[in-house]
């Protein structure tokens, strides 16, 4: 028999708590507004230049999550889809630690 003992010696704050994740998420859809499939989707944090990429499923649907602190409030997010890009800046409440941090952003006519 073996056992295996594991210490904790406090609480450690960990990046997959809610206040390290922003979601940008959205559709992709042509000028018809059916759903765009297989599209790849790119975000650029401005600060960093860091790119997270993603790619969107049968409904058009794409999803990343971008590790961002109460620090990076403001930040300039850039999204690409199907070349084209919209720009948006990280906007949350750095006091609520329990509400999902993110925006919406669609692509329509992409």
């Amino acid at each position: 028999m073996l056992a295996v003992g594991l210490s904790t010696p406090g609480l450690v704050a960990a990046e997959h708590e809610v206040y390290y994740r922003y979601l940008v998420l959205g559709y992709v859809k042509d000028g018809k507004g059916s759903a765009r499939s297989g599209v790849e989707v790119k975000l650029v944090r401005e600060k960093t230049g860091l790119a997270y990429y993603a790619e969107t499923d049968v409904q058009g649907f794409y999803l990343i999550i971008v590790r961002l602190e109460d620090g990076d409030l403001g930040n300039r997010l850039r999204v690409t889809a199907d070349g084209v890009t919209a720009t948006h800046r990280a906007q949350f409440d750095p006091k609520n630690r329990k509400a999902d941090r993110g925006t919406r952003l669609d692509f329509l006519g992409a």
